[in-house]
């Protein structure tokens, strides 16, 4: 503004004095106005720049916050009262930070140590306690503000809500650790075949096939397996590879958004050997039905043939070349039955048929038949007891422990070399017991069979194993694993033990122990027995077989010894058969198994409901019944397995009618 005086006011000195001070205020009043509105305008500012700020703070999605370094809170936006769950600022005030805001394993103390010495903080993790107690996870920055004398006033931070990425991380760890620690290889391969990862558990394996890493182990066709799991999107699973006896089985999963394929390998030798072995006890269970099946017939038709061939023996007309074929046939069909048992006891594991024997004639009795065996490129020698080695046994099962033998010292014996049979009588005293025997060795008198060979002997690190069912150093399809497996059952039912010395390169003996019976009488003389030269009677007995010609034959054995016998075709047929004639029976004598829904041991217990004293004598074409009955048998009751022979017939019937205890017989 410009202030201007007319000349003719100038003369007037008091005048242009005033005029001058009036100009100087209104400079005054004009600056001030200016200074006003600039103050206005600044405040305007400062108030729209207050609202930005506050704006951003109160709207921004990361936590904001001012504290001080004692842990109060001055400062939160709305964002850090929801990440912490809290309603209002007066409320997260009220709670100190440096006590009770860290969760479990985190602390304010290196967030103060940093922040301190560099006046920032920046991407610390952390860990706050939530209002309801929950953890959650930041990632926090700060800066320090401080007074113009350097000291520190607050901390100015933000912390970022890190806690979904910790799980996932967490997730992620988790995943990976199950490829990690699985026991089975884990590989992943890129489109090109090429292997990308692979787990500690395939080096694991690549070292038991002694090879240098797992890829030597990969299918062949491995590049085209994984192109065709991308291109069609599909698996290829349970892909078998051989490594000499050993087999290993591919799974390839594709994985097609990321154009790579898992692999998933394992051994699977033991689980193929299992199956095998399953297959095999399949094997055995339908033999041993089979078996089952046929055996009460067979030993039906098997009782005939003895019955028959000792009466043919008895016969004093004949001349001795017929004495001799009644002979063999009586030979034959012993054999014939024992091929049964030993049928029998190889799928169902039955009961030994005891009876008196000497080991030499066992022995000496399979001599051509081992050599058969053995071939003529083995030579076979025999040593036997002098004056005999007497067991109570099971004839059948003790052939079949030489033929296993035999065959197991074939197999390991090369070209000309020997096998060795040798039969012993031993006495076994307190210091003959070792310390870490076989179970069951004990002090005694025992018949020893052993069987040594001259062949390539087996490993010791194999010996603890050699008596496992289906265990077996041959190769596939040539040895089941049940040959050593059926001996040392069979000589653990004979209550004795198997020992073994062998040496790799130079051959194998087994030894096996057997408990020597001692004989009341003369063994051979006693089986020399005729039907003519047993006590006869005069009893009735109710005869119960479905098989004719056996009962005809049973029948004529009987009433030879003065007995009269009433015949029954079945169950049935011998109840209404008691009804006209029951006083009369002093003997039921009955098969187990027959036609008309009534079994032998269901007759008998009809029958003694009538009269609880009937003495009772079963006979069974299957010795596994006769196991299962005799447990059930009443005194004075006894039980025939068949096949039967004339003389073992009457003198059961004698021994029954005359009450000399429960047991079976063979």
């Amino acid at each position: 503004m410009t202030v201007a005086l007319p000349a003719e006011w100038r003369a007037d000195a008091e005048l242009e004095a005033l005029f001058l001070e009036l100009a100087s205020d209104l400079a005054r009043g004009i600056t001030f106005l200016e200074q006003q509105a600039e103050h206005e305008l600044l405040a305007r500012a400062l108030e729209e720049s207050e609202a930005r700020f506050r704006g951003i703070f109160d709207h921004a999605a990361i936590a904001l916050y001012r504290t001080t370094p004692d842990g109060r809170i001055l400062m939160a936006n709305p964002a850090l009262l929801r990440l912490l769950g809290y309603q209002s600022l007066e409320e997260l005030a009220r709670r100190n930070l440096n006590e009770e805001g860290f969760g479990p394993g985190y602390s304010r103390r290196d967030f103060l140590e940093r922040i301190e010495r560099d006046g920032m903080v920046y991407g610390l993790e952390s860990a706050w306690v939530r209002r309801d107690g929950s953890v959650v996870h930041v990632l926090e920055s700060a800066v320090a503000v401080h007074d113009s004398e350097g000291r520190t006033l607050y901390y100015d931070g933000s912390a970022l809500d890190i806690t979904a990425m910790k799980q996932a991380e967490a997730r992620a760890e988790y995943l990976a650790s199950f490829p990690e620690l699985n026991p089975n290889p884990v590989l992943a391969f890129d489109a090109a075949a090429r292997l990308t990862y692979a787990n500690p558990a395939a080096a694991v394996l690549a070292r038991s096939f002694e090879v240098p890493g797992v890829e030597a182990l990969f299918p062949p066709e491995l590049a085209q397996i994984v192109t065709d799991c991308l291109a069609h999107n599909t698996p290829r699973l349970r892909l078998l590879t051989t490594h000499g006896r050993r087999t290993l089985s591919w799974s390839f999963y594709p994985i097609a958004v990321h154009g790579v394929v898992h692999c998933y390998a394992g051994e699977v030798t033991q689980q193929i050997e299992l199956e095998e072995q399953l297959q095999q006890s399949q094997k055995l269970e339908a033999l041993g039905r089979l078996a089952g099946g046929v055996a009460h017939d067979f030993n039906n038709i098997l009782s005939v043939i003895l019955m028959n061939a000792a009466l043919l023996q008895e016969e004093g007309a004949l001349t001795p070349e017929l004495q001799e074929c009644a002979h063999q046939i009586a030979q034959a069909a012993e054999r014939a039955a024992n091929l049964t048992r030993q049928l029998l006891a190889f799928s169902r594991r039955q009961k030994p048929q005891l009876q008196p024997l000497d080991l030499n004639e066992v022995v000496s009795g399979l001599g051509k038949m081992l050599q058969r065996i053995i071939g003529e490129d083995i030579t076979l020698q025999m040593r036997l007891q002098p004056g005999g080695a007497p067991l109570r046994a099971d004839p059948g099962m003790l052939e079949q422990v030489l033929m296993n033998l035999a065959v197991n010292a074939r197999d390991a014996v090369l070209r000309g070399g020997l096998l060795e049979i040798v039969v012993e009588t031993v006495c076994l005293q307190g210091d003959d017991r070792q310390e870490n025997g076989p179970p069951g060795r004990r002090e005694g008198d025992f018949v020893r069979l052993t069987v040594r060979d001259t062949g390539c002997g087996i490993p010791s690190h194999l010996l603890p194993k050699i008596f496992e069912p289906f265990f077996t150093t041959k190769e596939v399809g040539k040895g089941t694993g049940l040959g050593l497996a059926t001996v040392h059952g069979i000589v653990q039912q004979h209550d004795g033990w198997i020992e073994v010395e062998s040496q790799e390169g130079a051959g194998t003996a087994f030894h096996v122990y057997l408990p020597r019976w001692q004989p009341l009488g003369d063994v051979k003389a006693a089986s020399r027995t005729t039907v003519r030269s047993l006590p006869g009677g005069r009893e009735t007995i109710l005869l119960v077989e479905d098989k004719p010609p056996l009962r005809a034959m049973a029948r004529q054995i009987l009433e030879a010894r003065g007995s009269t016998v009433l015949e029954a075709a079945d169950g049935p047929a011998a109840l209404e058969l008691w009804e006209r004639l029951g006083q009369k029976v002093d003997l039921v004598l009955t098969d187990m198994i027959m036609p008309g829904g009534c079994t032998g041991a269901e007759l008998v217990a009809q029958l003694r409901r009538r009269r609880p004293e009937l003495k009772a004598l079963l006979m069974s074409g299957y010795p596994g019944e006769v196991a299962t009955y005799e447990k059930r048998l009443q005194p004075g009751d006894r039980i025939l397995a068949k096949p039967v022979g004339p003389v073992t017939l009457a003198l059961a019937v004698r021994e029954c009618l005359d009450g000399r205890g429960s047991q079976a017989t063979n």
